[in-house]
């Protein structure tokens, strides 16, 4: 049977079971099953539920650039499509084709539910703008007074809160893969099916006319010509039980009753009030009321919070001053409870603790215990605590008593450039002075002022910064800017990243080392605004960098003024190694840089460390126990601050919950810490994932791995390490199998050794160490886990399709990729797929042949362009023997076996250097060439090569290149190919 009659049939089938009804789009379709009931008309989706309004309608908009008319939408597809209705009444679709494109709207219905999906297929020519998807829109009535929960891809909730009962402007809450709208008679549940994600926006207002509700709300990934798929679904539920309200008692037998706030509370103030009332009515099912009260009637069962709390004598000034400037106080006697810092900020901490105090424990992001019980007592206590460390910013989580980022300043929700690490962009923005003045910024090395460089798309702004009015005005603009973000107490002065120092005499008269070691220089700059801001806000920190050998050195004649506190980095090339602390050989020269430091300024001294590596994000990166001994040696030296540049992606959560805590008690001691996290965080699987974590630093400490943050480290994941590591999280997976939650976290952490695996070794680096069939298993594995976190990309400045290209020679064509049809059908089936992807770009036909493709290779480098006094082409290469690329290799797809002798045609050069290279050419490991390549140096030209008959098989042939002898020089001893092709007779 031929395929075009097996398609007849199966066409014919489908015709015979699938019998639609089909009518313009002017009529409604309304389809049902059980509880549900769905129309598909002139609104979009509406939707009841046992005769209840779930959904009112929908809509789609996708607009031209600048919101100039919409290129597709569903109001057009209504108004120009047709409908189509499946005979079960399950189904219903309204297709259009539009002069933008294609458009198809199918909503179903089950007794489950309803799914609704959305093709779309723009033009080749259409200009994309803004997407606009509101999925449903749920009655705005029918939410009154209830609450939000949205929701990760493992259904852990990562934000709840009340619907406000008046409007809000966009969104409710973040986005994310799902939400739930609970309300007093049901509960609404709408997930992405599409790996994309959805908010609740906030469209309550009358101007929506019918639309007026709250929508489930999502874009779209669209691309001319290509089609993108937008699943949805929708569910009802009844809910939950109300929980009968237990009873919370104040030592010593005080009914609570309120908890209090002054007049006007401060947002942090406010936030930990909620914070109290919501968890203690999650422990109990007790709503306190939250008000706001006098200092001088203070009843009994209040829990007084903030500054009221000092006000009414519950907490004294001495006491606060006790635990300036995070610490917090919490004293809990005589049927009251108060809770203050000497802050705000401590304020929020403190209410944390007095929840930690009655049984919460706080994790992470998405992992908290939070105790069930019906009658709570609140015992008699008196917590006082401060931070070891005064700054502690981390990963923005108070829970954890991290330094907030509304505690740092924040020129960009003024609209202005520039941020607290590098703040030279705001201090003197370099748009709005350059013309004019051009002698503010730093003079380079060609003789010129600091310039854009069209070509660069970077661009860090450096000033002169011995520059009279760059101080000055560098001076009244910070000013501005506390003026504005008075509540924050932490302010950057500091240069642009990169090395476009100023080379002016003046500058260099302020160095140690005239151009070279800058920190005087940098110090006096600094200075200057901090003496500034000293005068009318001697309160704020100002804080600077140390920063790679420009001012990584310690001063040797300007010292820093008592509110600047400098953060060394402890960075490369200085500091070498961040997978061991400064008793590695490798940070000796940071080590002598800091020590420095300490000895010159020993009460200026913050950190601006780098625990994860910048080039590839989700290799493991073994920083774990050398921050903590780097903590030890901070905590020793009188160090009081610590700026964390980002934190590694293997066992992150962990990281970032023991690190919390040393930074408030450094002594704490960290084995037990994991123990009880990992616990709490992979449930059953963890003593199989302490074990590979325990497997992971013994490599760490005995191999020994020395990462760096900004190199790659494809050398942690051998071979070895990804067989133990994925062999342990294989048995963390089996123990969690039925524990959404638990499991999602071992998966999560399966993705760094599979991603160190994959990118480490493939078939197209030629390092490959297991067989096609497990790398390609492997792959799918670390595609599926990727899709399901809607990670975006894995290495810096590579987009996905490029490192999957890079990798596996697999092309996708859709953004973000994990919407990419392919990728599900990898997922699915991915030793299959890859074989019959990597074959349709391997070879090709040409007259008289075949063409082996460049993207084919295997084992060298590239396909990259070469142009170096030779005219451009796309190339593969190999080095010596000796080095990481000797041999490249492909396969030739024949159906048959060639009669007779066949000829090898190649394009390549010769390295450029003396001497032709040595090389060795085998097909089927039967040698066809051998000795110094027949090609040109700096130029391309062809050759040929008798194939012997016999050599070529019917099946896979393979093609390999060698050299033959050591490469001299790193860029020597080369063979680059351009062009390969096999002509049979």
């Amino acid at each position: 049977m031929t395929s075009a009659q097996l398609t007849s049939i199966l066409l014919a089938l489908f015709l015979v079971f699938t019998t639609v009804t089909v009518w313009a789009a002017a009529e409604p379709a309304t389809i049902s099953a059980g509880d549900y009931t769905v129309t598909l008309g002139d609104r979009g989706v509406t939707v009841t539920h046992k005769g209840t309004p779930i959904s009112t309608g929908s809509y789609f908009h996708g607009f031209n650039p600048g919101y100039e008319g919409t290129f597709l939408s569903s109001t057009a597809a209504w108004a120009q499509g047709t409908v189509s209705v499946s005979e079960d009444g399950r189904a219903a679709t309204l297709s259009a084709d539009l002069p933008g494109g294609s458009f198809e709207y199918t909503a179903e219905v089950s007794e489950d539910g309803v799914r609704v999906t959305v093709r779309i297929t723009p033009s080749e020519d259409a200009k994309i703008g803004p997407i606009e998807y509101a999925i449903f829109h749920i009655p705005a009535d029918l939410l009154a007074g209830g609450s939000i929960e949205t929701w990760d891809v493992a259904g852990t909730v990562v934000d709840s809160k009340a619907i406000p009962a008046e409007r809000v402007d966009g969104a409710l809450a973040p986005a994310q893969v799902g939400l739930t709208l609970k309300a007093a008679t049901l509960t609404i549940d709408v997930r992405s099916k599409s790996y994309g994600t959805l908010y609740p926006f906030d469209g309550r207002d009358e101007r929506y006319g019918a639309k007026f509700g709250i929508w489930p709300f999502a874009g779209a990934a669209l691309r001319p010509g290509a089609e993108t798929i937008s699943t949805y679904e929708l569910s009802v539920r009844p809910p939950l039980p109300v929980r009968a309200p237990g009873t919370i008692t104040i030592a010593p037998n005080a009914p609570a009753s309120a908890v209090l706030t002054a007049a006007d509370p401060t947002k942090r103030e406010a936030l930990a009030a909620d914070e109290l009332v919501n968890y203690l009515a999650r422990i109990t099912g007790k709503q306190l009321e939250r008000r706001e009260a006098s200092a001088n009637s203070i009843p009994l069962g209040a829990i007084v919070v903030g500054s009221l709390a000092r006000d009414a004598g519950l907490i004294s000034q001495d006491e606060l001053d006790a635990v300036e400037r995070d610490g917090y106080v919490v004293k809990v006697a005589d049927g009251k409870a108060a809770i203050c810092g000497w802050r705000d900020l401590g304020t929020v901490y403190g209410a944390y603790a007095l929840l930690k105090h009655v049984g919460c424990r706080f994790y992470g992001r998405a992992c908290e215990t939070i105790p069930e019980v019906n009658d709570l007592v609140i015992p008699a206590c008196h917590l006082a605590d401060k931070p070891f460390y005064e700054f502690r910013k981390l990963a923005q989580n108070m829970k954890l008593g991290q330094t907030p980022s509304d505690d740092l300043m924040n020129p960009a929700e003024l609209g202005e450039p520039g941020n607290i690490v590098h703040s030279a962009g705001y201090l003197l923005p370099f748009d709005k002075y350059h013309e004019e003045h051009p002698e503010y910024f730093a003079l380079q090395k060609d003789g010129l002022r600091l310039h854009r460089d069209p070509n660069n798309n970077r661009f860090d702004v450096h000033l002169c910064l011995s520059n009279p009015d760059v101080q000055r005005i560098s001076a009244e603009r910070m000013l501005a800017l506390i003026d504005k973000q008075s509540d924050r107490t932490f302010f950057g002065v500091s240069q642009g990243d990169g090395f476009a120092w100023c080379q002016c005499d003046e500058c260099k008269a302020l160095d140690a080392v005239p151009g070279v070691e800058m920190t005087d220089r940098l110090l006096t700059y600094v200075n200057y605004i901090a003496r500034e801001v000293a005068k009318k806000y001697p309160d704020k920190r100002i804080i600077t960098l140390a920063y790679t050998s420009a001012t990584s050195p310690p001063p040797t004649r300007v010292m820093p003024e008592p509110n600047v506190m400098v953060q060394y980095c402890p960075y490369p090339p200085r500091t070498g190694c961040h997978s061991h602390d400064f008793t590695c050989p490798k940070n000796k020269q940071g080590l002598e840089d800091l020590t420095g430091w300490i000895a010159a300024c020993p009460n200026n001294m913050y950190i601006f460390d780098y625990p994860t590596g910048y080039q590839n994000w989700y290799e493991p990166f073994g920083s774990f126990y050398a921050m903590k001994g780097k903590l030890d040696f901070y905590a020793a030296n009188g160090i009081r601050g610590l700026f964390y540049c980002g934190t590694p992606k293997a066992f992150n959560e962990l990281f970032i919950y023991v690190q919390s805590e040393l930074l408030w008690h450094p002594d704490t001691p960290v084995e037990p810490m994991i123990d009880e996290f990992m616990q709490a965080y992979y449930g059953d699987a963890a003593p199989y994932v302490r074990a590979y974590f325990n497997y992971m630093y013994r490599e760490v400490a005995e191999r020994p791995i020395h990462q760096m943050c900004e190199a790659a480290s494809p050398h942690t994941v051998t071979p070895e390490f990804a067989y133990s590591a994925l062999a342990w999280l294989d048995q963390a997976e089996r123990a969690v199998a039925e524990d959404l939650p638990s499991l999602y976290h071992v998966r999560a952490e399966r993705l760094c050794p599979l991603f160190g695996d994959v990118n480490a070794r493939n078939p197209f680096n030629g390092r490959l160490a297991v067989s096609e069939e497990t790398f390609a298993r492997r792959l799918g594995e670390f595609l599926e886990i990727g899709r399901d976190m809607r990670i975006g990309q894995f290495v810096r400045r590579l987009p996905m399709e490029d490192w999957l290209y890079r990798v596996a020679r697999i092309r996708l064509d859709r953004k973000p990729w994990y919407a990419d049809p392919l990728v599900d059908q990898i997922v699915r089936d991915p030793v299959g797929t890859l074989a019959r992807e990597q074959q349709r770009y391997a070879q090709s036909e040409v007259p008289g042949g075949w063409r082996l493709e460049l993207e084919g290779f295997r084992g060298g480098r590239g396909p990259d362009q070469y142009s170096y006094q030779c005219p451009p082409r796309r190339a593969v290469w190999i080095y010596g023997v000796g080095s990481a690329n000797p041999e490249m290799w492909t396969e030739l797809h024949l159906d048959a076996a060639p009669q007779g002798k066949a000829c090898l045609v190649l394009v390549a050069q010769d390295d450029d250097k003396e001497g032709a290279v040595r090389i060795r050419i085998q097909i089927n490991q039967t040698t066809v060439f051998e000795g110094p390549n027949p090609f040109a140096q700096l130029g391309w030209s062809s050759s040929e090569f008798e194939i012997p008959a016999g050599v070529l098989k019917a099946g896979d042939n393979e093609i390999r290149f060698s050299t033959m002898d050591d490469s001299e020089a790193a860029d020597a001893g080369w063979f680059m190919l351009a062009e390969c092709e096999v002509r049979t007779p």
